[in-house]
C-alpha cells in the first residue's frame, strides 16, 4: 500500500508541472474589454496580443452574439424586382472576423476548420423555415447572407493580420460603426503541424449609452408606441421641408 501511495506521489510530481507548462504555451489579451456605442461612435480597433512559448502558427476568430436572419430570393415579374422565396436562418453569428499569420489552408486541412468553424463557409447556420425552397437552393441562401453581411463589413477575414516578434504577437481587430450590441467571443488558437497546441478566450461586450441607449430600449419596450412617434416625427419633418422649399 506504502509503494503504491509513493508511485501516485511520484507520478503527480513528474505530471503536474507538464501540465502547468502546456497550459503556459499560450497567453493572450486584448487592450480593452467593453465598447461603448455613443452618437458620436465611428467605429472601433482594439488590439489582441499574447505571446506563444512554442513554435505554431496563430489563428484568432471573433464572433459576436447570435441572431436570427431573414434571407429572401429576389425575382422579376412584369419587369419589376420582387422578394419572392424566402429562409430563415438561426445561429447567424452577427458579426464575424479571422486573422492570421499566413493563409489559413496552410495551416489547418479542411476538417479541423470544419470543426472548429473557420470561416464563413464552415459556419454552422442553420435553415428554418424553409419548406418551399429545395435543398440545393439553401446553401445559395447562405450565400447571399455572408455577401450581405460582408457588404456591411459585418464579416471579415484577414490572412496576414498576425504580426509576430519573436515569441509575442499582435492583431487589430476593427468592429465598424453597425457593429451590434452583445458578448463578443475571441477564439486564439496556437497550431503546429495541423494539430492545436493550446487556445484562449476571451470577452469582449459592446453597449449603446446615453440617449442610443433610451431610444433603443424605448423602441423595444414599447415598439407601438416608437412606431407612432415615429409616424408623427416623419409627419411633421416633411411638413416643415415643405414650407420651407416653398418659401425658397
Amino acid at each position: 500500500m506504502m509503494k503504491i501511495l509513493q508511485f501516485i506521489i511520484y507520478f503527480l510530481i513528474l505530471i503536474l508541472p507538464l501540465k502547468n507548462l502546456l497550459a503556459e504555451t499560450l497567453n493572450t489579451d486584448i487592450s480593452q474589454k467593453t465598447i461603448s456605442i455613443s452618437s458620436n461612435f465611428t467605429g472601433k480597433k482594439i488590439l489582441l496580443f499574447g505571446n506563444r512559448e512554442v513554435e505554431g502558427d496563430i489563428i484568432i476568430t471573433i464572433t459576436g452574439p447570435k441572431e436570427k436572419v431573414l434571407v429572401h430570393e429576389k425575382s422579376k415579374k412584369f419587369g419589376i424586382w420582387v422578394n419572392s422565396k424566402k429562409i430563415v436562418f438561426s445561429e447567424v453569428p452577427s458579426y464575424y472576423a479571422i486573422a492570421s499569420n499566413r493563409k489559413i489552408n496552410n495551416i489547418v486541412p479542411k476538417s479541423l476548420q470544419e470543426e472548429l468553424q473557420i470561416g464563413t463557409s464552415k459556419l454552422k447556420i442553420k435553415a428554418i423555415n424553409h419548406s418551399i425552397v429545395a435543398s440545393t437552393k439553401i446553401e445559395d441562401f447562405k450565400n447571399g447572407l455572408v455577401r450581405n453581411k460582408i457588404r456591411k463589413n459585418l464579416y471579415s477575414s484577414d490572412e496576414n493580420s498576425v504580426k509576430f516578434n519573436n515569441k509575442l504577437f499582435r492583431s487589430e481587430i476593427s468592429f465598424p460603426t453597425n457593429a451590434p450590441e452583445g458578448k463578443y467571443k475571441i477564439n486564439t488558437y496556437l497550431i503546429n503541424n495541423s494539430k492545436i497546441i493550446n487556445s484562449k478566450e476571451n470577452l469582449i461586450f459592446i453597449s449603446k449609452v446615453g440617449i442610443e441607449r433610451k431610444i433603443y430600449n424605448f423602441a423595444n419596450q414599447e415598439p407601438a408606441l416608437y412606431g407612432i412617434f415615429a409616424i408623427i416625427i416623419a409627419i411633421l419633418s416633411g411638413s416643415i421641408a415643405s414650407i420651407i422649399f416653398r418659401r425658397i
